[in-house]
C-alpha cells in the first residue's frame, strides 16, 4: 500500500469522494450522481469488459460524471454566474489541453513509440 508513496493518499482520496457522495446525497444529488457515475463507469470498464490500458477513450464517459460533480459543487459554492462561467471555461481549457497533449503524442510513430516505451 505504500509503494509507490502516492498509493495510500490516492486510496484515501477515492474513499473520501465516495463518502462525500453518500453524505451529501440529499443536499447535492447531482454531485452524488456524478461521483457515483464516475465510479460506476470505471467499475464497468475494468470488470465486465477487458481493459486495454493503451486507449484512454474508455475514460471519457466516466470523466463526464466527475465533471458533473465538480460543476454541481461549484454551482453550490459560487453564487456569481460570471465566476461559474469562468470556472466552466477553465474546465474546458483543461480538457482541451489534455486532448491536445494526447494528440501530440500520437502525431508521429516515433513520439508514440517513445511514449509507450517510457510508460
Amino acid at each position: 500500500m505504500l509503494t509507490p508513496l502516492t498509493t495510500l493518499p490516492a486510496i484515501l482520496l477515492l474513499a473520501m469522494l465516495l463518502a462525500s457522495a453518500f453524505f451529501v446525497r440529499k443536499k447535492l444529488p447531482l454531485y452524488s450522481f456524478g461521483i457515483l457515475f464516475f465510479f460506476a463507469g470505471h467499475l464497468l470498464e475494468s470488470t465486465i469488459f477487458p481493459l486495454e490500458l493503451m486507449y484512454e477513450h474508455r475514460n471519457y464517459l466516466p470523466a463526464l460524471g466527475f465533471l458533473l460533480a465538480l460543476t454541481s459543487a461549484a454551482n453550490r459554492l459560487i453564487a456569481d454566474r460570471r465566476m461559474l462561467t469562468l470556472l466552466a471555461g477553465g474546465y474546458l481549457a483543461l480538457f482541451s489541453f489534455g486532448t491536445w497533449l494526447r494528440a501530440d503524442t500520437w502525431d508521429s510513430n516515433l513520439k508514440l513509440y517513445f511514449h509507450i516505451e517510457t510508460n
